[in-house]
């Protein structure tokens, strides 16, 4: 974590307030889905923004994310 994240959650939780992390998944992806890496993960080639989820791997891809900041 940077250090600008790091004191906004200590100031948040100094609040009493969660901070919840926001992870982008399915429809939104096209920050990776725009790679060339990734793009055999879109749900339809054209269109960088929704994952696959049919496909083991981009399902994969999002769990791995969503378990990255839990």
């Amino acid at each position: 974590m940077s250090c600008t994240t790091l004191t906004v959650a200590y100031s948040a939780e100094s609040l009493g307030l969660s901070v919840i992390p926001l992870v982008q998944t399915i429809g939104h992806l096209e920050w990776i889905l725009k790679t060339k890496e990734f793009s055999n993960l879109r749900e339809n080639a054209s269109y960088p923004m929704v994952a696959c989820i049919g496909d083991p791997s981009a399902l994969e891809l999002i769990l791995d994310s969503v378990n990255q900041v839990r």
